[in-house]
């Protein structure tokens, strides 16, 4: 094999002549057959040369002996060859590709394999908790896989512990709760989710096991998850099409990636399902695909399409390397090894992004809902589409047939996790407590805005009365409290009662204070109020007047602002907060629809709107911020400061209210936004 890589007989005679010429010409015999470039040789065999000879001469007789002077040859190496590196970067780099090379060597010609030389992590708190990772296999009956997102979430909890200098011993809600806001400040709600779920269970298994006094589980809430909250990831068959058709069949990778494609877009398939496929689960005598190993231990039988088949087919005969091992697909890169899920997934967001379709969170899952919603479109039972793409598909086919025209939306979890408003703050020695406990909520995806303000009323009145401690805190105060906030409508009067009455719940569970002090009941709804409804001429009288407004110098574009927000908000049905938060970029013009991101309840939805809204929007787009807007600019904005926010749209609108002189009904509310 050598002569493959070196032409020149006396160099081919000098490598083996070498004391280590037997275990480098096994070397490169492993990585040639492992896919490996021949540059690799030409730079790794000097150095496997220069090695020999250096282990010789400092006394080693064979592989297991020269494993000691690995480390001395890497210095030597670096001292002689690292001077022309300009950085204390490349000396590592040197340093590392040195250590590789050799250790490579020796691992082959000694154990037959090479192993990673990453130091092995126990278990998380294995000493503290042992027998956890036991529970979850054996009692639980959870897979390797779920059991390794446990571990990611445990070694986070195991880092601030020592950051903290605690145990899982001496684990209380105070520490729990700090962790989890710091933790969570970058997850999204599914993260936020499975981190709270992890820890309900090891604070479960720690109780029962009598490594902790009392069930801590409590003191962990789960946030909310609200289904129909986000969009379906699904694309159209056209942009299906225009993303087959950026696939460069000509060369191998790009073969392997065309099967893989047909594979998830046609039987809905997962990533690690794709990825797992071995030879014999094609049936090529029956025309069948078996896909084992599913979800919760189901096994699936599909007919193997004629289009799949001949992909299949023509990635074997002339893209898929030449080994003993049963994988289907392989990396395209050495070492010759089976794709991963991820591998699987970046392929679909490459191709995704080189037929300029645009979609959230792309990745495998996409083709798996463009499965699903084309079985929808066909009019395929729920039960049907099930049992074809496998369980647990019920909430997927579900979204997708709530509507079917949804399609991508970004997510905007990150606002909620700040401080609390800068425009009021705390005063009192609650000032503590209540920025922990709205960070808290913040942090488990609550966006907790109005709930805030609530706790700032709360504060400024103990600050009022000079009250200096909890224990002061009874309910003769909380009811003069209260009373001192007179609320007319009862929905408006239990919203300020039960802010104050959770705050105190998690002020007890943190052992803040011995008791509850709220003590007023709530208030029964008696009827809901009737709305006034504007007419079409209302309307188009409010337009007028908001085409009147003048213009400031801290506001310009006043009238063309707020004319065409007060035209969305009758026109769509939109809330305000609604038309605040929108962006340039959520204006979607080619197919008429507004995106309305991470609304109420965390929704996020798909709003179409008529030529002439249309109109209206494209003639604002380009008045106000010209022909190519940043996407990312607000579509609402008086200077670059930021947008317009909803307190000022509101007000805005009342004050034009006594200009229409409206007519309302008896029983009627006032209008209001």
């Amino acid at each position: 094999m050598l002569e493959r890589y070196f032409i020149r007989p006396g160099t081919v005679d000098r490598i083996r002549a070498n004391v280590a010429g037997a275990y480098i010409e096994h070397y490169v015999d492993r990585k040639q057959a492992q896919g490996y470039a021949a540059r690799n040789f030409f730079r790794h065999v000097p150095i496997l040369c220069q090695f020999g000879d250096f282990a010789s001469r400092h006394g080693a007789t064979d592989g297991w002996t020269a494993l000691e002077h690995v480390e001395p040859f890497v210095q030597h190496w670096q001292s002689v060859h690292g001077r022309s590196c300009k950085s204390d970067r490349a000396r590592a780099k040197l340093a590392r590709e040195t250590r590789n090379a050799v250790r490579q060597m020796l691992e082959l010609a000694l154990h037959g394999s090479v192993e990673p030389h990453r130091p092995h992590k126990a278990f998380p708190f294995e000493a503290e908790a042992p027998g956890f990772a036991g529970y979850l296999r054996d009692e639980r009956g959870l897979k390797l896989s779920t059991i390794q997102h446990y571990v990611h979430y445990l070694n986070g909890l195991h880092r601030f512990i020592v950051r903290a200098d605690a145990s899982v011993t001496s684990l209380s809600p105070a520490l729990l709760a700090a962790f989890i806001v710091d933790h969570c400040a970058g997850l999204g709600r599914r993260s936020r989710r499975n981190l709270c779920g992890t820890l309900r269970v090891f604070l479960r298994y720690c109780h029962r096991e009598r490594v902790i006094d009392r069930d801590l589980s409590v003191a962990v809430q789960p946030p909310k998850a609200h289904r129909l909250a986000d969009l379906p990831r699904a694309i159209t068959w056209d942009e299906v099409r225009r993303m087959l058709n950026c696939v460069d069949r000509r060369a191998a990778v790009g073969r392997r990636d065309y099967a893989m494609l047909l594979l998830l877009v046609t039987y809905g398939l997962r990533a690690h399902e794709v990825a797992g496929l071995m030879l014999d689960d094609i049936d090529w005598q029956h025309e069948r695909l078996n896909i084992p190993q599913r979800k919760a231990g189901h096994w699936s039988a599909y007919p193997l399409a004629s289009i799949v088949a001949e992909a299949i087919i023509d990635y074997l005969k002339n893209g898929r390397p030449q080994t003993t091992d049963r994988h289907v697909f392989f990396r395209a890169v050495a070492p010759c090894r089976p794709i991963t899920s991820p591998g699987i997934s970046s392929a679909v967001v490459r191709y995704l992004q080189r037929a300029g379709v645009r979609v959230h969170r792309a990745g495998a899952h996409t083709l798996r809902h463009t499965c699903v919603q084309r079985l929808v479109d066909a009019e395929f039972s729920l039960k049907a589409i099930g049992d074809y793409v496998g369980p647990p598909v019920d909430r997927v086919d579900q979204d997708l047939h709530e509507d079917q025209h949804r399609s991508a939306a970004r997510s905007c979890h990150g606002q909620w996790g700040g401080l609390m408003s800068r425009r009021a703050e705390l005063r009192s020695f609650l000032a503590g407590p209540i920025k922990t406990f709205v960070q808290f909520k913040r942090a488990l995806g609550r966006k907790y805005r109005t709930e805030a303000a609530a706790l700032r009323l709360l504060d400024a009145y103990v600050a009022e009365h000079r009250i200096g401690a909890l224990q002061q805190i009874d309910a003769r105060l909380i009811d003069a409290f209260l009373a001192s906030r007179p609320r007319e409508h009862a929905r408006s009067y239990n919203h300020l009662v039960g802010t104050v009455r959770r705050f105190f719940d998690w002020a007890l569970m943190q052992g803040l204070v011995e008791h509850n002090p709220v003590t007023a009941p709530s208030r029964r709804v008696n009827g809901q109020r009737i709305p006034y409804l504007f007419s079409l001429d209302d309307a188009k009288r409010l337009l007028a007047i908001a085409r009147g407004l003048p213009s400031r110098s801290q506001a310009p574009h006043r009238a063309l602002v707020y004319e065409t927000v007060f035209a969305l908000l009758y026109g769509l049905g939109l809330r305000v907060g609604e038309v605040s938060r929108l962006l340039v970029d959520d204006v979607r013009f080619d197919d008429a629809t507004l995106l309305i991101r991470d609304t109420k309840f965390y929704k996020t939805r798909l709003v179409p709107f008529g030529p002439r809204m249309g109109e209206r929007l494209l003639r604002y787009v380009q008045q106000r911020h010209g022909v190519h807007p940043d996407p990312e600019t607000p579509l609402f904005s008086f200077s670059k400061r930021g947008r317009v926010s909803e307190l000022t749209l509101s007000q805005t609108f009342h004050s034009l209210l006594p200009r229409l002189q409206l007519d309302i009904p008896a029983g009627v509310c006032a209008p209001g936004t």
